[in-house]
């Protein structure tokens, strides 16, 4: 019976840690493959890809709630909708990913 006593409690008490963890941007950033295309520091260009490091917050957390949605934006909106990364970003992920590329 112990064993499981403390396996509940591990649940219990980690559950609300996890539920309200703040997603890491850094991570987002690389984990999800966005430095293939757009680079470690955000400035290099390859072929029509942006420089997000010129874009604002604002404008970053648009493109990518719009690539989510599927609506086209632009020129590569085909590969950033088609990208099932993208399409499983929550509001605070892109948030996340947007403070990351601004500091």
């Amino acid at each position: 019976m112990k064993p499981m006593m403390s396996l509940i409690l591990c649940l219990f008490f980690m559950s609300p840690i996890t539920a309200f963890a703040k997603p890491n941007g850094k991570a987002l950033f690389t984990d999800l493959g966005c430095i293939k295309c757009h680079d470690a520091n955000m400035k290099k260009k390859m072929g029509p890809f942006p420089i997000i490091k010129l874009k604002t917050a604002k404008e970053i957390q648009s493109a990518l709630s719009t690539y989510r949605a599927g609506k086209k934006r632009g020129p590569m909106s085909k590969v950033m909708s088609g990208n099932t990364n993208v399409k499983g970003l929550s509001d605070a992920d892109i948030a996340a990913i947007a403070g990351f590329l601004k500091k």
